[in-house]
Order: C-alpha cells, then structure tokens, then sequence
C-alpha cells in the first residue's frame, strides 16, 4: 500500500534530472574554485612583482646617491683638476673663469691707494711720508 507516495529510497522520474542538477553544481564549483586559486596566484604574483619593484627603486636610490657623492670628491680631487685643465683651454678663458668664481681681484696698487694713504696720514697727524 502506497497511497500515490513514493517508497522510501525508491528512485522516480526525477532522480535523472537531479542527476543532471548535481553535475552542473559540481561543475560550477570546480569552476569557482579554479578562479579563486587562479585569483590568489594573480594576487600574489602582483604583490611580488610589486614587492621587488619597491626593492628596485630603493637600490636605485642608492646607486644615485653614491653616484653624486662620487662626482662630488672627483670634482673637489686636486689632481683631477689638473687632468682637466687641458691644453686646450686659453689663458683669457682661465682668467675669466676665476673672475666669474670670484677668486682673482684687481691688481694693487689700485688708483685710489695714494688718496686714501694721505688722507690717513692727515687725520693721524703723521708727518713726513709715514715711514718710520
């Protein structure tokens, strides 16, 4: 006696389709689960990629800084500026670079010595020419 209810554990008509159901949703999980690994490798191939650009830049900073602190000895070393100061380079050039750097002043006596000199004399009373 049934009463139109199936027996338990007895297989009906939609067994088949659930069959199909549950190929379909294992099918989607496999599917999901592919993707998140391949997201969680993307991810970390990104951060890696990331991590040694960070590591790059700092070496390069490095390498510059040594770099400029290289150039700036080589520019200060006595003998370097003997190298460089070549044949090639006009005595008028050299004069006029050393004006420009302020390290050359105008000859003595200058024009204007011999009025000052007096004018010294005169308001410390010296007599004669000021020599002892």
């Amino acid at each position: 006696m049934s009463l139109g209810l199936p027996e338990f554990g007895s297989r009906g008509p939609e067994d088949e389709a659930r069959g199909i159901w549950r190929v379909v949703q294992i099918a989607g999980f496999a599917a999901l689960a592919y993707a998140l690994a391949m997201a969680a490798t993307e991810g970390m191939a990104a951060s890696s990629a990331e991590r040694s650009m960070e590591k790059a830049r700092a070496e390069v900073a490095t390498l510059a800084q040594s770099a400029e602190a290289a150039k700036r000895t080589l520019l200060k070393s006595a003998d370097l500026l003997v190298a460089a100061s070549s044949v090639e380079s006009s005595p008028a050039r050299v004069v006029a670079e050393l004006k420009d750097d302020k390290m050359l002043q105008d000859p003595a006596p200058l024009p204007w010595r011999e009025a000052e000199l007096e004018y010294l004399k005169n308001a410390l009373g010296i007599k004669g020419h000021g020599l002892i």
